[in-house]
């Protein structure tokens, strides 16, 4: 059984200030479908590591607004920005062959 249970398990750790990702809670007493939503939310930045598997995620929002929580460590992703990945362009002059 350990050796199914350790198939399934993600050694991640988090340093304070990286982007991460949270993933939604259900709405089981409020009959809402999340099937169409989005899985994780955010953009939260690590503020605190509080425990072994628990962290401090802050978020700041367009009114200024600075929204804390606390999640899991199998309740977050790393938040990877499109922008750092280098993508060419679809026309760019430098990929286009003339024939």
């Amino acid at each position: 059984m350990e050796l199914r249970n350790n198939k399934r398990y993600r050694a991640v750790q988090y340093e304070v200030g990286d982007l991460i990702l949270l993933k939604h809670q259900s709405k089981d007493g409020l009959n809402i479908t999340l099937w169409l939503s989005s899985v994780y939310t955010g953009q939260y930045i690590m503020a605190k590591k509080i425990g072994r598997f628990s962290y401090l995620l802050k978020r700041t929002d367009e009114d200024w607004y600075t929204h804390k929580l606390t999640a899991q460590v199998s309740k977050l992703k790393p938040y990877n920005s499109r922008a750092d990945e280098e993508t060419s362009l679809i026309g760019e002059m430098d990929n286009v062959t003339i024939g």
